[in-house]
């Protein structure tokens, strides 16, 4: 509006002088005018109004203007739709706006405990299916072919190579890898995961989280497969993985900590926990998760001080 007003300005100066100029002189005007004081003071309201009605004027048409122009400044300024190039499967082709963004933790817990949740009961069935096995070949039987087909698929999942052993020690061979996918396949408690995905997230406010779904900081190294860390080492090439939706970035996570070599320690301590019959809980895996930042053992403090402030341990969504 500044150059409205400075515009307008000096036609106010002159409606003002018009005004004194109109009444002050009347009482000069000579006797033996045709007009009388009464009209010659009529004459001087019509001058007024006619002055009066000019700035109005003047001022709608440059306010008009000016609004225009503005409008015309910030259509040019949107940004235009921006496409990525072709993902994999899986993967948004282009950037969407943000499913939310959670206004408080309790929100944030909503929001992630489903399909934390729905992780760990899928977890539970296969733990149940892979036992079942493991008491079938220590009974001395084979493996169907369904079976079979199964422990291949999870072993290729998690990491998990097969043993190279003589055709009269099949049996044996399987109940190895269903013994050591056993240590892979295993729950991670929801506070573990809910504290660290608000670590990494701010809470599901971090760029990361808004523009690619991703609430766990993790990483991809195919050009196109994420979004540039604005920090990240001129020589670097990798990028902030950019997902489909928090559902899928929540898989992803229980994949990343249930296979990655980086994360045995963890899977360890979870097993040991298991074979004693004691809870597995977010602050004692948190312990295997000296590589996980490169923070190190500050990063685990981190985590375990945000499990106790925030009362993780045990939360459900039931229990919201």
């Amino acid at each position: 509006m500044r150059n409205v007003v400075e515009h307008t300005g000096e036609p106010l100066k002159n409606f003002g002088r018009l005004t004194s100029f109109a009444i002050i002189s009347a009482p000069y005007l000579s006797v033996h005018s045709i007009m009388t004081r009464f009209e010659q003071v009529i004459v001087a309201i019509i001058s007024v109004s006619v002055v009066c009605g000019f700035v109005i004027s003047n001022q709608s048409e440059h306010a008009q203007t000016h609004s225009e122009s503005s409008e015309s400044q910030a259509a040019a300024a949107q940004p235009a739709t921006v496409k990525t190039a072709p993902q994999d499967a899986g993967i948004a082709k282009t950037a969407k706006k943000p499913a939310y963004i959670a206004p408080s933790k309790k929100q944030f817990y909503q929001s992630l405990l489903p399909f934390i949740e729905r992780e760990n009961n899928a977890i539970t069935a296969l733990r149940s299916d892979l036992k079942k096995i493991h008491t079938q070949l220590g009974a001395g039987n084979q493996v169907s072919d369904q079976q079979s087909a199964l422990l291949l698929t999870l072993s290729k999942t998690y990491r998990v190579k097969p043993n190279k052993t003589p055709a009269s020690q099949t049996v044996n061979s399987d109940q190895i890898t269903v013994e050591k996918l056993l240590v892979k396949i295993d729950h991670i408690p929801a506070s573990l995961v809910l504290s660290q995905s608000a670590n990494e997230s701010a809470w599901g406010r971090s760029r990361f989280a808004t523009e690619a779904n991703n609430y766990f900081g993790i990483w991809c190294f195919k050009p196109g497969c994420g979004v540039v860390p604005s920090g990240r080492p001129a020589k670097a090439t990798y990028e902030v993985t950019r997902y489909q939706s928090v559902s899928h970035s929540v898989t992803a996570y229980f994949r990343n900590i249930n296979s990655h070599p980086a994360y045995s320690q963890l899977r360890e301590i979870r097993a040991e926990l298991r074979h004693k019959d004691e809870p597995i809980t977010g602050a004692a895996l948190a312990g295997g998760l000296e590589h996980y930042s490169a923070r190190g053992d500050a990063y685990i403090e981190e985590l375990r001080a945000m499990i106790r402030y925030n009362k993780l341990e045990g939360i459900t969504l039931q229990s919201l």
